[in-house]
């Protein structure tokens, strides 16, 4: 009866090979406007379950987080910026770099809501935020494994969705 268990476990393992396997998760925070490097930014993955692994970016900027590969999406925080989330991470991957996050911050935070707008708020600042995040949309791409995914927003999130990214020709053009 052992062996049998062993056994149906090893067909098992064998059949998906993603069980048990990580996907390590690299990258660099940087600010969006300055390019300065930016310390004790949170990632967290998510599985559709919702089970979170976390980490925090270190002095550098950078981090690296050991994924299950059954993990579905990133979600990035950072004081006063919106939260980026990353949709449909690809499965069967060993390793995806990021390279260099760009974290949009210094946002007037009582902009973050989802019209985007306040009472308080003048309509300067409302103005000034609606511009920034129309070139947030026309200018931030994240360039990750042959794909160039665009941002859009959702509410007062920042969404890069692998299954809406362009594949890159070779030469790095689309």
């Amino acid at each position: 009866m052992k062996y049998l268990i062993v056994i149906i476990s090893i067909i098992i393992l064998w059949a998906n090979p993603s069980i048990g396997q990580n996907i390590l998760i690299k990258g660099k925070f940087i600010d969006y406007k300055t390019s300065e490097i930016l310390p004790g930014v949170s990632l967290s993955s998510f599985t559709l379950e919702g089970e979170k692994q976390d980490v925090f970016s270190g002095y550098g900027g950078t981090f690296e987080l050991k994924m299950n590969a059954d993990a579905k999406y990133l979600v990035i925080r950072y004081m006063s910026s919106y939260v980026i989330k990353i949709l449909n991470i690809p499965s069967g991957l060993k390793q995806i770099d990021f390279g260099e996050i760009k974290i949009v911050k210094d946002f007037d935070t009582r902009l973050l809501r989802m019209d985007g707008c306040h009472d308080e708020a003048s309509p300067k600042h409302i103005d000034n935020h609606k511009r920034y995040k129309k070139e947030i949309i026309e200018k931030y791409r994240l360039k990750v494994k042959r794909r160039e995914l665009k941002p859009y927003f959702e509410g007062k999130d920042l969404i890069f969705d692998f299954n809406q990214g362009t594949c890159l020709k070779s030469n790095g053009e689309k």
